[in-house]
Formats: C-alpha cells, structure tokens, sequence
C-alpha cells in the first residue's frame, strides 16, 4: 500500500487526476466556515457544475488539519443513499 499523502496538493493529485486544470473555477463561493470554504465550478471532464470544498490556506500547512479534512471527505465518500447525489 502507498503511503499516504500529507499535503493538500498529493491529495489532490490522487483524488482529481489532472489536479484543478479541469476545473473552471469562478463560478462564486457557497459557503465559508472555520476550516474550509466551498465554489460552485464546473468540471470540465463531467461537463457539470460541482461543488470544491477548499482547506483554508492557512491551514494547508498543519498536519492535523488535512487529515481531519482528508478524513471527512472519504467518510462523505462512503454514504451511499437516494438522496445523496
């Protein structure tokens, strides 16, 4: 097993192959919280407006904080129900 990223920009990289370029971002922010804020774009791959949840730049460089933020995006990942898209 590979080990496991620890910066945002290898998590991203395994997580969205080809990184933000096939992401047309400028689309506006939804929200904003403590940790993260997140854009409306479009994925130029799916050829359909997502949403981006982004760590906020002062937090990209503490551990702690990207594995929290890791950890909530594949326990989001694993819920499986008709009313998730």
């Amino acid at each position: 097993m590979p080990p496991k990223p620890e910066t945002v920009d290898a998590i991203l990289e395994t997580v969205l192959p080809n990184g933000f370029a096939r992401l047309d971002r400028g689309h506006g922010e939804i929200a904003r919280g403590g940790m993260a804020s997140i854009e409306r774009v479009v994925d130029r791959s799916l050829g359909r407006q997502v949403a981006l949840k982004l760590l906020r730049d002062e937090l990209q460089s503490m551990p702690l904080a990207v594995r929290s933020f890791v950890r909530e995006a594949q326990v989001m990942g694993q819920l499986d129900h008709p009313n998730i898209v």
